[in-house]
């Protein structure tokens, strides 16, 4: 709550623990450095990082970044990430060139250095190759001399229409770049309006008509001891461990190729995520690990582990540090069974067993899938917090590895890897459903959780499986 009117300019150096006090004290706070960069404080308290200065063209530029905060979490900023935002604004509107001169090419250029994911997390490599690749090979070609501030939504709907023709999925990655592109300009006034992001264009080239494909042949039922005797008969044991932990834990396939060792608590049974990390849209914190996963893990780990890299399922081959995909492996697991499982099929066959051996307890099912909860991070963003609250997540956390210790038995038990037991055999007895029949009938998984997502899905994922 602000506690007094403060002068207009403040001549002390800020720190991090200066711009935090300012933020209680009513009024403008003038960056005694940095021209044109201020904090404002309303009556309420509320206190926000705002600009104000001209550009190369004379023009007044003022906006506000986002809340004071004392650590950024994407909307809200510390003072190093504020500062940090202004200097590349200031600079840009300083050197930038008029609107009419701002190419195609040039901002493509300029937007595949600043793009950043939601919530401020720096892009993936596989996903910089991907938007590089999709522009210099369909778009540089056809629309790389327009002008950005120019083009119009017919214009691109005729080159996006030639794309599309040659690859479906290349037209829609290079919609949704060049939707991001048109806002990122829109931000620093560089251009006035979005012409590919009307409805029109949207039905066109986004996800509607493909994934509407994906639907049409995605898994409506698996045999699950089929599937998983073919899993285990892989040659690659880093791809057949890393499918079996999908599979026992329905992470995303991206979140399970980026685990590293240094996040896993063996004695705890859980896995850090760190803020905006692929594969975990925006879930940070720790999430659960069961036994029947750790036991892969393990074996990995006395294979040789961070001895051999710091991820757990490294790369055979290539720059790469991690495995990229799995697609092959999964089309091997499935020869015979007539139909091809995908990673986001591991995750709807989780939750399908999961809501029945959890007796439909959707909570603990999104919890164990790693879906966002209200509160998560708390116990892994350097905050902190009483040790009742402490004592509650070491609790949630046990009883989650203890419900997942039971879904991935389950499932084990389906695969004719363990003994059936009486539990899951009522279980699913109790919802109609005949475990001895070989075809589990698979519940649906919100698309929005798909690793092929919408904007953001797909540049993140656009070559993955």
């Amino acid at each position: 709550m602000a506690t007094r009117t403060a002068t207009v300019t403040d001549s002390t150096p800020w720190t991090h623990t200066r711009a935090l006090q300012l933020a209680r004290t009513l009024g403008k706070h003038n960056h005694p450095t940095a021209t044109g960069f201020f904090m404002r404080v309303s009556p309420a308290g509320k206190a926000v990082w705002a600009y104000k200065f001209r550009d190369a063209f004379k023009e007044e530029q003022t906006g506000t970044l986002g809340s004071v905060a004392a650590i950024s979490d994407g909307e809200a900023l510390d003072l190093a990430d504020a500062l940090a935002a202004y200097t590349k604004l200031r600079a840009y509107h300083k050197a930038k060139a008029s609107p009419g001169t701002l190419t195609v090419q040039r901002a493509f250029e300029e937007w595949t250095v600043d793009y950043r994911k939601r919530g401020g997390g720096m892009p993936a490599p596989a996903t910089v190759q991907t938007n590089s690749d999709c522009y210099n090979r369909y778009l540089k070609p056809r629309v790389g001399n327009w002008l950005l501030s120019k083009a119009s939504t017919e214009q691109w709907r005729t080159a996006l229409l030639e794309v599309k023709a040659i690859s479906p999925s290349q037209a829609r990655i290079g919609y949704w770049m060049m939707c991001s592109i048109y806002k990122h300009y829109q931000e620093l006034d560089a251009v006035a309006t979005n012409p590919v992001s009307k409805k029109l264009m949207r039905g066109l080239f986004a996800s509607n008509e493909l994934l509407s494909k994906k639907r049409q042949t995605r898994v409506h039922t698996i045999d699950l001891a089929a599937f998983v005797a073919g899993v285990q008969a892989l040659r690659n044991t880093t791809s057949r461990d890393a499918i079996m932990v999908m599979l026992l834990t329905s992470w995303r396939r991206s979140a399970v190729m980026q685990m590293r060792w240094d996040r896993i608590d063996w004695r705890q049974k859980t896995y850090t995520v760190r803020d905006a990390e692929p594969g975990w849209k925006k879930f940070k914190g720790l999430i659960a690990l069961n036994d029947y996963a750790l036991v892969y893990l393990e074996d990995r780990k006395r294979a040789g582990g961070e001895h051999i890299s710091p991820y757990v399922f490294p790369a055979r081959h290539g720059k790469e540090e991690y495995m990229q995909d799995v697609r092959t492996a999964l089309q091997k697991a499935c020869a015979g069974l007539g139909y091809s499982v995908s990673p986001h099929d591991l995750r709807r066959t989780f939750a399908t067993i999961a809501e029945v051996v959890l007796g439909g307890n959707l909570g603990v099912v999104g919890r164990l899938m790693g879906h966002a909860q209200p509160g998560a991070g708390v116990q892994a963003n350097g905050l902190i917090v009483s040790a009742t609250t402490a004592g509650y997540i070491v609790h949630e956390l046990a009883a989650d590895s203890e419900s997942g210790r039971q879904v991935a038995e389950a499932i084990l038990e389906l695969a004719d890897l363990l003994p059936m037991s009486g539990e899951t055999e009522a279980a699913f007895k109790k919802r109609g459903i005949d475990i001895k029949q070989r075809a589990l009938a698979l519940v649906e998984v919100s698309d929005d959780d798909e690793d092929e997502d919408e904007e953001e899905g797909a540049l993140e994922n656009a070559g993955g499986g």
